[in-house]
């Protein structure tokens, strides 16, 4: 789940956890 979370954070440029 926090690998996902990463990822798409990274993806949306927000900080997502």
């Amino acid at each position: 789940m926090a690998a996902q979370g990463h990822r798409e954070s990274e993806v949306l440029g927000e900080d997502i956890s």
